[in-house]
């Protein structure tokens, strides 16, 4: 897949930055992150340590109905 500069307009062939275009998928499952809430007690603690965003502990969690600051202060013990 080419390509144009939008500073210069010479057209770049084979270009591969057009199919990598923002950010890269973390693919943390909700396994780890529920085993990290359990060890931490702290939703961004937690999240500091998988190195992902509070709001993506959050997302991740919400479809399996799971809570993540009762996971980490221990009112779910059972997440699988």
């Amino acid at each position: 897949m080419s390509m144009k500069c939008p500073h210069c307009g010479k057209v770049i062939p084979n270009c591969r930055v057009a199919s990598r275009i923002g950010r890269r998928r973390l693919n943390i499952n909700s396994q780890t992150i529920c085993e990290t809430l359990s060890e931490q007690k702290n939703v961004k603690k937690a999240a500091y340590l998988l190195n992902c965003s509070v709001g993506y502990i959050y997302k991740v969690l919400k479809p399996l109905k799971l809570n993540p600051s009762k996971i980490a202060r221990g009112e779910i013990k059972k997440w699988s």
